[in-house]
Formats: structure tokens, C-alpha cells, sequence
């Protein structure tokens, strides 16, 4: 059978990443930059078209099983990292960005497949312990984002009123807990800037010095664009490539004029997509991202309470990308590929 019409824009974005490769317009070494990352965007896309080619056979609840293991094992790993021996070859360590985004992408579906396979109390179990280690990490936004995609997995199965009340009140429950004076010490005590980000956030956008970096950052793209709107600065070439910064923004000043800010990464996987790859990789991306949206809500009550646990994870991971400069990772595009089968599973748009 012909491709499906969403499985052509992945073809486009795999294209202009390597049209942005080859018109990299004239940054200092940034076609070699550029050739060094262009395997793993052709790679992520080939993973995308493979997953929906095969949805029809996908096992999803042998696929969460496995993830479910793989994350408590991940967690664990984390842990204990620190006091194993490093070993030439092998993953000896994760970033704390790198954890966290492995638990935004993979919590929900692993908590819907311990309520189902196991039990509540696992599940529960292992939802506190990847809340503990995100918190104890000061990951503020793996935080709150696990939260939440976590609570609404497991209350906000089906729309309905009795489903749409009972998740309201859990929501409800848990903004009390956090205001007992108790909770909040704990959470201070164990990290002071997740209880700034749920306590203090009106100090955040003038204050915060890495919000306001990754809000340069977005400008940063924001002018490549203007001036390269088409290919970008090309692959890998973000942090090699200058502008004239305005930080036209509440708090600019505190970053605008640091040195250095021009050789940071994007912070952003929007603005990363933008400045690297103009539209020609930003617009089938962001298609590819509206299009699992707007299944995600047209057909929520015809799918799985697990399908649409990774639709949750999905909606999570993309709010974390404008933070992170996620794009370029596995789990983004093992996700995306899981969520865009079962879209295309749905009635045809």
C-alpha cells in the first residue's frame, strides 16, 4: 500500500535535515558538524516509518511490560552509578537531563502496566520512587510533568463527567497536600528549586537564570530564522554559529550580555529544529506533533486506558522539549512513533 500521508512528512523532515546539512550557509566547519549528526535524524525517522508501518502488530502491553522493566532497572542503575566502576564502552552514567526525560516519556505507560499486570500498590510503589529521585535531583520540570501525566494515566481514563470529576478532585487533593506546611518543608529540604518552581513561581521569570538563558536561546533562534528561514544554520551548528542578542525580555539583562551565551546549545528542541534546520525541518515536525494531538483528542474515549497513557506521555515529552533540546534522542522518536501507529490507526482525517 502507498504511505500514508503523515508517514510522507517524516520523509520531508528527514530531507531537510539533509538539505540544512548541505546548505549550511557558510558556518565555520558546519557541513562536517552537520554530517556528524544526520545518521540519527535519518535513523530517528526510518524508526518512525517502521513503527507505523508494523501497527497493526504492535504488542503494546508486551512493549510496556518491557519499558516498565527497563525504567525500574534505569532507576536503580541511577542510583548506584556513582559507586560502580567505570567500565570503556558502556553507558556508565545518565545525565540528570537525560533521566529525567527517560521518566517523562515512559512513567505513565509503566504505571498503567503495573495497575494492570501487578498491582495498585506496585504501581504506586514505583510512581513515588520515581517522584522521590526526580525531586531529590531537582528536576522541576521531570517533576511536575511525571505528575501530572501520571495522575491523569491512571484517574482521566475515559471522557466522562463521573472521570472528568474524579480527576478534578485528585487534582484538587493534591494541590491541598501541597499546601500543608509540613510538605512544603519536606520538599524544601529536599530541593530547594523544585519548591521554588511549585511555591515561588511568580520569582521565576525575571529571576531565574536558566530560564532566562533558555529564553535567549529562543530568541537566538528566532533571528537565525529571520535571516535563514528556509535551511537554517544546518545540523549540529546552533552553538557554532553568532548573533547580535537584544534580550528584549522581563530579566534580559541579567543574561544578554554574559560571555558566552552565544556557544550555548538551543535549551529548546523548538528553537534547536528552527535556527538548525528552518522550515523545511520545523514545519513537517510540528505537523507531525498537532496531527498525534488532534487524535489524541478526537478519539480518547475509543482507545486503551495503555494507548492513551502514551498519548499523556507524548503531550508531556512536548511541553519538556521547549526546555530541553530533546530532539535529538531515542525516546522522543521511539514515543512518537508508538503514538502516530495508533493515530493512524484511527478514522482517517
Amino acid at each position: 500500500s502507498s504511505p500514508h500521508w503523515i508517514q510522507k512528512l517524516v520523509i520531508l523532515f528527514a530531507l531537510g535535515a539533509v538539505i540544512s546539512v548541505i546548505n549550511e550557509n557558510g558556518v565555520e566547519s558546519g557541513f562536517a558538524r552537520g554530517l556528524s549528526v544526520l545518521p540519527n535524524y535519518v535513523y530517528w525517522s526510518i524508526l518512525v516509518i517502521f513503527i507505523t508501518n508494523i501497527k497493526y502488530s504492535l504488542n503494546l502491553d508486551e512493549i510496556s511490560e518491557n519499558i516498565t522493566n527497563g525504567l525500574i532497572i534505569s532507576i536503580v542503575f541511577y542510583h548506584l552509578a556513582p559507586y560502580i566502576p567505570k567500565v570503556p564502552g558502556f553507558i556508565n552514567s545518565f545525565s540528570p537531563n537525560s533521566f529525567a526525560f527517560l521518566c517523562i516519556c515512559f512513567t505513565a505507560p509503566a504505571l498503567t502496566s503495573l495497575i494492570q499486570k501487578k498491582s495498585t500498590l506496585r504501581a504506586v510503589l514505583f510512581f513515588v520512587m520515581v517522584l522521590f529521585t526526580l525531586l531529590i535531583e531537582s528536576r522541576r520540570a521531570g517533576f511536575v510533568l511525571v505528575l501530572i501525566s501520571g495522575m491523569l494515566s491512571i484517574n482521566f481514563i475515559s471522557f466522562n463527567l463521573r472521570k472528568l470529576m474524579r480527576g478534578s478532585l485528585v487534582l484538587i487533593f493534591l494541590f491541598s497536600v501541597l499546601q500543608i506546611n509540613i510538605v512544603g518543608n519536606i520538599i524544601l529540604s529536599a530541593s530547594p528549586r523544585v519548591h521554588e518552581f511549585l511555591y515561588e513561581s511568580e520569582n521565576l521569570q525575571g529571576e531565574d537564570r536558566s530560564l532566562l538563558t533558555r529564553r535567549l536561546m529562543v530568541e537566538k533562534s528566532l533571528l537565525i530564522y529571520n535571516d535563514h528561514p528556509l535551511t537554517g544554520v544546518g545540523l549540529n551548528n546552533f552553538s557554532n554559529f553568532d548573533v547580535g542578542f537584544q534580550g528584549d525580555f522581563e530579566g534580559g539583562h541579567y543574561v544578554v550580555n554574559k560571555a558566552g551565551m552565544n556557544d550555548k546549545s538551543a535549551h529548546n528542541s523548538y528553537a534547536s529544529i528552527l535556527g538548525e534546520g528552518g522550515l523545511l525541518m520545523f514545519i513537517p515536525f510540528i505537523m507531525l506533533i498537532l496531527y498525534n494531538l488532534y487524535h489524541f483528542i478526537r478519539y480518547f474515549n475509543e482507545r486503551t486506558a495503555m494507548i492513551n497513557a502514551y498519548y499523556w506521555a507524548f503531550i508531556s515529552a512536548c511541553i519538556h522539549m521547549y526546555f530541553v533540546s530533546a530532539i535529538l534522542n531515542v525516546y522522543t522518536w521511539f514515543l512518537i512513533g508508538i503514538v502516530t501507529a495508533h493515530s493512524i490507526r484511527s478514522k482517517i482525517i
